[in-house]
């Protein structure tokens, strides 16, 4: 469902439309700016069936990209126009213009992974040996299909990995359905070899469908929970 214009700097370029433009805003709240100082300490998860703050929920996407062995915070502002959110991998840091979208966390988790497990060569990293020439025409496939003509920074494959962790995040069926050969790789090859990256995968998902599911007074309270902590 295509929204507001959203703006991206994956490569530390210039600013070009980020794939999360055409995400539904689901579940997005003003949660101000008190969990600025806090994403980056050690936190416990949420007691089992308890309520999920955003800011646990955060730690959870962080989690994903530690278990691939980098230490990528996710801030919150300063963010130019009408980007909602970017990936730094100079500074490799994830920043963010709402707490609460966790679309744009995971499009840009996606970027973040990619920098951990393979660095950030000019000439990208998706193409022969890394994966075939099919899985090479799905990424390109679904970046293309967010940017249109003006091809993005990092090049349309890595735009539209990007949008395929967006959507594995989600819902796996979703992502083997819009890109299987990419699904088949990423389930049975990349995850298989790392899988506590897996695992990190599976908490977050679980994480995010309590915290939307929850009800607004339940996220409320975690919310005050989490800013309080020490």
């Amino acid at each position: 469902v295509p929204g507001p214009k959203n703006y991206s700097r994956a490569q530390g370029g210039s600013d070009k439309p980020n794939p999360g433009s055409h995400l539904p805003n689901q579940g997005r709240v003003d949660l101000g700016n008190n969990l600025e100082g806090h994403l980056d300490a050690p936190t416990q998860p949420p007691a089992p069936g308890g309520p999920v703050s955003f800011g646990h929920l955060k730690d959870a996407y962080i989690n994903i990209v530690k278990q691939a062995g980098a230490n990528v915070p996710i801030r919150h502002g300063h963010i130019r126009g009408q980007m909602r959110g970017y990936y730094m991998n100079k500074l490799r840091v994830i920043r963010i213009r709402d707490h609460a979208n966790p679309s744009t966390i995971a499009h840009e988790v996606g970027h973040a992974l990619r920098d951990a497990v393979f660095g950030w060569a000019k000439t990208g990293v998706w193409k022969r040996p890394l994966v075939h020439g099919a899985i090479q025409k799905e990424l390109a496939r679904m970046g293309r299909a967010l940017y249109g003509p003006s091809k993005p920074n990092g090049g349309y494959k890595e735009e539209g990995w990007a949008e395929f962790i967006r959507i594995y995040m989600k819902n796996p069926d979703k992502a083997r359905f819009a890109a299987p050969e990419t699904y088949d790789w990423f389930h049975n090859v990349f995850l298989a070899a790392r899988p506590d990256v897996a695992e990190a995968f599976e908490q977050a998902r679980d994480l995010t469908d309590r915290w939307t599911d929850q009800g607004s007074r339940q996220r409320a309270l975690a919310e005050q929970a989490y800013a309080a902590r020490v």
